[in-house]
C-alpha cells in the first residue's frame, strides 16, 4: 500500500509506502503528523466508500466522508454533489496496485471512476490513529456520552458527538480477554513492562490495575498510558493483519529505556502482520526501530523517510535522518570548542 499527497496541510508533496514498518522522521511542523492524519482519514473515507460501492447512495456517503476528512486540513471542499472540488489538493491511496483518490478534483464525473476502482478491491484496511495517550483520561466521560447517544437515538433521533480519534477504536468493554487474538502477546509483554494492566471495573470505569490495587486513570503516569493504548488494542483484537496503526510521536512521554521497549513491541507487531506508521523526532526511537526491525528480519518491509521543507521524498533515507537528528550534538561540540578556545 502507498499514500501520495499534494498540498495537504504542511505538506507540499509526499509519497510513502505502507507495507510493514514506516518511519517518518523530522523536526516539528514538517508534516509528519499531517501524513499520519491524511492516511487515517483517507482510509476511513475509502472504508465507507467501499462499503457503499454497490449502492445508489455511494456518491452521497462518499461526499460526507470526504467533507469530514477535509476539515482537519482546512481544505475548502464545496458541499453538495453537483459542484467541483478544490483543485490542487490530492490524497491518493494505492491498495493492491489500484490507485484510489480520496479527494476528487474534477467534479462529479469522477464518481463512476472511483466507484469502479473500489469494486476491484476485496477489502480496505482498518486504520487506527494514536495521537496522545492523554485521551484515556476522557474514556469514562465518552463512555457516558456513548450511552446517552444510544438512548437518544433509540427514540428516533440521530445524534453523533465528536470524540478523540482513538476513542472510536478503543473497545468500551474490556473485561473479555481475547487470548486467541494475533497480537495478544503484546498485552502480556506490556503487562511485564508497566507491571500492570488496564481494565474496566464493575462500574464501567477504566482503571490501571497494579499489585492488586486500582489506580485512577488521571493518577496514572502518561508514559504508562502510552503502553496502555497498545495493551487495550491488542486485548480486543484491533491489531491484526488487516490493521494499519498510526503512532504519532510515541516517544514523547517515554524515558529512553522505555522508548526502546516501545520500539521492540512495534517491531514484533509488524512481524505479526500489522502495518505501523511511526512519526518521530527521537534518535533513540528511530535507531531502536531500525535495530529491532532488523532483528525481526523486516529489512524488506521497513522504510525510513525524512520530512523536510514540506516534502517527503519517495525513498528511504536513514543516513540523512541520522545526520539531521545529530545536529544538536554538533551544537554541543561547538559549545565545548568555544569553552576550550576561551581558555
Amino acid at each position: 500500500m502507498k499514500i501520495e499527497l499534494e498540498n495537504i496541510g504542511a505538506l507540499k508533496k509526499a509519497t510513502v509506502k505502507i507495507d510493514g514498518l514506516t518511519v517518518i522522521a523530522g523536526e516539528n511542523d514538517t508534516g509528519k503528523s499531517t501524513l499520519g492524519k491524511a492516511l487515517y482519514y483517507g482510509l476511513r473515507v475509502l472504508k465507507i466508500a467501499h462499503s457503499q460501492a454497490h449502492t445508489e447512495s455511494f456518491a452521497f456517503e462518499h461526499m460526507n466522508a470526504i467533507q469530514k476528512s477535509a476539515e482537519i486540513f482546512n481544505v475548502n471542499i464545496a458541499k453538495g454533489t453537483n459542484t467541483d472540488f478544490l483543485i490542487g489538493n490530492k490524497i491518493d491511496i494505492v491498495i493492491d496496485g489500484v490507485i484510489v483518490p480520496t479527494i476528487i478534483a474534477d467534479g462529479t464525473k469522477s464518481y463512476d471512476n472511483i466507484k469502479q476502482k473500489l469494486k476491484k478491491l476485496k477489502k480496505v484496511p482498518n486504520v487506527l490513529f494514536a495521537e496522545t495517550p492523554i485521551c484515556l483520561n476522557f474514556f469514562e466521560f465518552f463512555n457516558d456520552v456513548n450511552t446517552i447517544e444510544k438512548r437518544v437515538n433509540s427514540y428516533g433521533e440521530d445524534i453523533s458527538i465528536d470524540r478523540p480519534h482513538l476513542l472510536f477504536d478503543l473497545d468500551y468493554h474490556l473485561k473479555i480477554k481475547q487470548k486467541n487474538s494475533e497480537a495478544y502477546f503484546v498485552h502480556e509483554e506490556i503487562k511485564n513492562i508497566i507491571d500492570g494492566e488496564f481494565v474496566v471495573d464493575d462500574m464501567g470505569k477504566l482503571i490501571f490495575f497494579k499489585n492488586n490495587k486500582k489506580i485512577d486513570i488521571v493518577n496514572t503516569a502518561t508514559g504508562i498510558k502510552a503502553f496502555g493504548v497498545l495493551q487495550i488494542l491488542s486485548k480486543n483484537n484491533h491489531l491484526n493483519k488487516n490493521s494499519v496503526l498510526v503512532l504519532d510521536e510515541p516517544e514523547v512521554h517515554l524515558h529512553p529505556k522505555w522508548q526502546l521497549d516501545m520500539a521492540k513491541i512495534i517491531a514484533q507487531l509488524v512481524a505479526n502482520g500489522v502495518k505501523i506508521v511511526v512519526n518521530s523526532h527521537s534518535p533513540y526511537m528511530i535507531e531502536a526501530l531500525k535495530r529491532y526491525s532488523d532483528k525481526e528480519d523486516l529489512q524488506d518491509k521497513s522504510n525510513f523517510y525524512l520530512a523536510e521543507n514540506g516534502v517527503i521524498e519517495d525513498k528511504s533515507n536513514l543516513k540523512r535522518i541520522y545526520e539531521k537528528l545529530s545536529e544538536p550534538y554538533d551544537e554541543f561540540d561547538k559549545m565545548d570548542s568555544d569553552v576550550l578556545n576561551a581558555k
